[in-house]
């Protein structure tokens, strides 16, 4: 995580942190709003 904290940091980018070992399957619903922000242009919740 820190390198990816590092890289966003450096690219003035936000880390979106989702919490848990697989989060892509234990919060698709978080995943997919930050997805959708990403690619709709929304900020994601």
């Amino acid at each position: 995580m820190t390198c990816a904290r590092v890289t966003a940091e450096r690219i003035g980018a936000r880390l979106l942190r989702v919490p848990g070992y697989y989060p892509h399957v234990q919060r698709p619903d978080l995943v997919n709003a930050a997805l959708r922000a990403l690619w709709g242009g929304e900020p994601p919740a």
